[in-house]
C-alpha cells in the first residue's frame, strides 16, 4: 500500500501511531478483505461504524468435525491475555464476544482399500469410517483476537490446518 500511496498525499498509510489506517487485520495464515481508510475523515469514520457494530463482519472457514446441528450462536468470553503462548482462550474472565456459526457443507473422507492400495476418497453422506471436515459461515460481533479461532475450537470445530489451535490428533 505505501509503495502505491505516497506520503505527501496519503500520510495516514505511512503512519505507524494510526495503525497504518488500518482498521483491523486478519490472523497470518487467513486471507480476506482487509479495511483500512486512506485519510483521517475515512479512518475515523470507519472506526466509529465497528464501534457501533455497523459493519457485519462475515467469513468462511473450513473446519474439523462433522457439520454443526443448525445456527450456533457462542458467547464465550475470549480471554487474549496470555502472551506466553499467544492463543487466546475461551475463558470466564476474558472479554465479552459473539460469534454465530452456521454450517454451509460437510465432507466426510473415508479410506477405500482396493487391490493392495489405500485411496482416500471424499463422501457427501455421513457412511462409513473416516474423518470429517465442515465448511462454516461464521458471523462476528465483537472482534477479539483470534476470536474465531478460539470459539470454533471452544465448540469442537477448530479450524483446518490451524496448528496453534487444533488439538494435535486432528492434525
Amino acid at each position: 500500500v505505501q509503495r502505491r500511496l505516497d506520503r505527501v498525499c496519503y500520510t495516514l498509510v505511512h503512519t505507524a501511531a494510526l495503525d497504518y489506517g488500518f482498521i483491523h487485520r486478519l490472523d497470518v495464515p487467513s486471507s480476506g478483505l482487509i479495511l483500512g481508510g486512506t485519510n483521517l475523515e475515512g479512518l475515523f469514520h470507519l472506526k466509529w461504524q465497528i464501534s457501533v457494530y455497523a459493519i457485519d463482519r462475515e467469513y468462511i472457514t473450513m473446519n474439523h468435525g462433522p457439520g454443526l446441528p443448525g445456527r450456533v450462536d457462542v458467547g464465550e468470553r475470549i480471554d487474549a491475555s496470555t502472551v506466553e503462548t499467544v492463543r487466546s482462550t475461551a475463558h470466564e474472565l476474558g472479554q465479552p464476544s459473539r460469534s454465530w456459526f452456521s454450517p454451509l457443507a460437510r465432507l466426510i473422507c473415508t479410506t477405500v482399500h482396493t487391490d493392495d492400495r489405500s485411496t482416500t476418497r471424499s463422501v457427501n453422506n455421513d457412511g462409513g469410517s473416516g474423518f470429517a471436515f465442515s465448511l462454516l459461515a461464521v458471523r462476528i460481533y465483537t472482534g477479539r483476537r483470534h476470536q474465531i479461532r478460539a470459539h470454533t475450537r471452544h465448540v469442537g470445530r477448530p479450524t483446518v490446518a490451524d496448528a496453534l489451535y487444533a488439538p494435535r490428533d486432528v492434525l
